[in-house]
């Protein structure tokens, strides 16, 4: 369902052709179901034959060798087995071959092969050749910016260095900054309209994001020519609060998010790490929703509609997901509900840093910093915190919560960068959910939302941010589940 995006217009694409060359390069080229426009991703390739030739050969290879086993094994046991038990067992068989004759039991049986067939297919295993995620490395140096590309855990890696403008570093974040003051003060219940004022801002900061990290050079092609789908971003804490994703590195294609599913690796402490544990559908989830209810000035009207949407996801989809909203009044409470097992944390509410830590606020107003708590035994797979960080203390709260859920143990953090309007946080949260729901990656999933929010004309997707492992999918039974 989430296949590759359009890099111009972020809809689904299909394969069209592959070009390939002996030990050198391989080129796909994709068809957008929207706009109809081709894109085409290169990688390297060094086998003798095209990967999707090899996939196929592979597979036919592991069914002769399944078959072949079967069959010998079946020899073998017949070799072991006297005159007479052969005798009975040949009797057998042509009994239950006799009950089957029915032309019913024939239709039965295509029908089977048919759901077999397309289970199969929707299991299909990515082409070798085409890694799954690329992972790019920033380092920040007095006048240098490294970047450090590489496909595939076992990929070849590239290292390039651009000329670091700190002066462009300052006014990228000024002006994204005012892009989330916007989004925090302006809109109607639909959100912040983007006029064509602001998607001509948006489209500039794009680019002078790509320019910081070596815009139509060797860096950005190293990034945008990768046939990865998904991409893990490193950035150094002094430069973790430049929204990185909506880079543009081409002239003409898409910002990183919509050709990746991006998400962002944090640094935590290794020492308060825990093992992670196999989730389970459904999974459970611990929805802390509008916790001031009823305090005059406090109340958050669309944080309270966002609880609906998602109880009634959860309703619409028993076996994803299984959502209990609770309401803490204090931090100890909060830790007896975070010991109790939850897979997913999800949390809309007032947040900030009243103590200089960032903080959640509970319903009886109490500020607790994540930070502080006692991390619970069995710590939950994704944590999504929809709740204001203040700008005035610096984006890097954002980061401050991450590292402080990840050090528990959590896998994953989804949260914004900057203030949240009331408008535009619930049908972010919504989508992604959905997304998830549906069998998403959470690096596609964050896309999914991401693009129906900018389709809806809201600025509220741009400060959102997700740390932790972009293939992971908490609602999959497949083996990249969190």
């Amino acid at each position: 369902m989430f296949a590759t995006r359009c890099p111009y217009c972020g809809g689904r694409t299909e394969p069209v052709s592959e070009t390939w060359e002996t030990g050198g390069r391989l080129v796909r080229v994709r068809a957008c179901a929207s706009c109809g426009r081709e894109s085409a991703r290169e990688t390297r390739w060094e086998g003798r034959r095209p990967p999707s030739e090899s996939a196929r050969t592979r597979g036919a290879v592991r069914a002769a060798l399944w078959g072949g086993g079967t069959l010998a094994i079946l020899w073998i046991i017949l070799r072991l087995t006297d005159y007479g038990g052969r005798s009975s067992l040949y009797a057998g068989v042509a009994a239950t071959l006799e009950a089957f004759r029915h032309p019913g039991w024939a239709a039965l049986l295509v029908v089977f092969t048919v759901l077999v067939l397309l289970r199969a297919r929707r299991l299909r295993a990515t082409p070798v050749g085409s890694p799954l995620v690329e992972y790019v490395q920033l380092r920040a140096g007095e006048n240098t910016l490294a970047v450090s590309v590489f496909e595939g855990h076992e990929g070849t890696g590239h290292d390039h260095e651009a000329p670091r403008d700190r002066e462009l570093e300052e006014t990228v974040r000024a002006r994204f900054a005012a892009l989330g003051r916007g989004a925090a003060l302006g809109g109607d219940s639909d959100g912040v309209r983007l006029a064509g004022e602001s998607r001509r801002a948006l489209r500039s900061l794009g680019t002078d994001l790509g320019t910081l990290l070596g815009k139509d050079g060797a860096a950005g092609r190293a990034i945008v020519d990768s046939a990865a789908t998904h991409m893990s971003l490193r950035v150094p804490r002094e430069l973790s609060d430049i929204p990185w994703e909506l880079a543009v590195l081409r002239e003409g294609s898409g910002a990183l998010w919509r050709i990746f599913g991006i998400a962002r690796q944090a640094v935590v402490p290794t020492a308060r790490r825990r093992g992670a544990r196999r989730r389970r559908l459904p999974l459970r989830v611990l929805l802390l929703a509008d916790l001031e209810r009823g305090v005059p000035g406090r109340e958050l009207p669309e944080a309270a509609r966002e609880a609906s949407e998602l109880m009634e996801l959860g309703a619409k989809r028993p076996e994803v997901l299984r959502i209990v909203r609770r309401t803490p009044r204090t931090a100890a409470e909060l830790v007896q509900l975070l010991d109790e097992g939850f897979d997913i944390i999800h949390f809309a509410g007032h947040g900030g840093a009243p103590d200089g830590e960032a903080a959640w606020t509970l319903a009886d107003g109490v500020t607790v910093a994540p930070a502080a708590l006692k991390a619970p035994v069995e710590p939950p797979a994704l944590v999504f915190s929809n709740a204001c960080v203040s700008a005035g203390g610096g984006v890097g709260l954002g980061g401050e919560l991450a590292e402080a859920f990840l050090s528990w143990g959590t896998q994953a953090y989804v949260g914004p960068l900057w203030e949240l309007s009331d408008h535009g946080g619930a049908a972010f949260a919504r989508e992604f959910y959905e997304a998830l729901a549906d069998g998403a990656t959470l690096g596609m999933a964050m896309q999914a939302a991401k693009i129906a929010s900018a389709a809806a004309n809201s600025l509220a997707w741009l400060g959102y941010v997700l740390y932790g492992d972009p293939t992971a999918a908490p609602a999959s039974d497949g083996p990249e589940q969190l």
